[in-house]
């Protein structure tokens, strides 16, 4: 039988804490398969899922003298692995606002899409997502660049499915109220 055992967490951390190789070598092997289908579940790319997994445990080594005794080793590794692959989506899929929902009912309505006017439309939708509230800010930000579903959100934040749909509801309307007085302002000649 093992020395070690995630029904001691603290005790756990503690040896973790200490540097204790053979019991990060026990957390490996306890949590590397069900990790690994957690984020291909998000990924659906095995090489992706192997990189942030490996980033995951590295992490998770790099902070171990940081980690509170008192937090759930589970919980603290798997955040880690979702936060890298937020990080990794979100940057590339930069630009899923072209066809978001708050651009085709703002923008495509009022001129021709091209190059020239596209770049400060953006801008504006970007300064738009940074304005709103932190929670309807995460909300909007899982939904719209992760392409969370309400009920995965819910699940990542604590949070009711109906709070996630709430704050969807205000984000749009907060950002869409702020593009379109940006577009009055274009169309009116004021920044011209």
């Amino acid at each position: 039988m093992s020395q070690y055992s995630f029904k001691n967490n603290e005790k756990l951390i503690q040896r973790l804490q200490a540097g204790d190789s053979e019991c990060f070598q026990y957390i490996f092997n306890e949590l590397v398969e069900p990790l690994t289908a957690f984020i291909y579940t998000y990924t659906q790319d095995e090489a992706l899922t192997e990189d942030i997994v490996q980033h995951s445990f590295m992490k998770l080594w790099e902070k171990r003298t940081s980690l509170n005794p008192q937090a759930f080793l589970k919980t603290f590794l798997f955040t880690i692995a979702h936060n890298r692959f937020i990080d990794i989506y979100r940057k590339e899929k930069k630009q899923v606002y072209l066809t978001d929902t708050i651009y085709l009912e703002t923008v495509l309505e009022t001129e021709e899409l091209n190059e020239e006017n596209l770049k400060p439309r953006l801008e504006q939708i970007d300064k738009a997502i940074e304005s709103l509230p932190k929670k309807c800010k995460e909300v909007f930000l899982l939904k719209r660049q992760h392409n969370l579903k309400n009920k995965e959100i819910a699940e990542y934040l604590g949070i009711s499915i109906k709070t996630v749909e709430d704050h969807i509801s205000r984000a749009l309307r907060l950002i869409r109220k702020q593009v379109l007085i940006w577009l009055i302002l274009i169309l009116s000649g004021f920044f011209n």
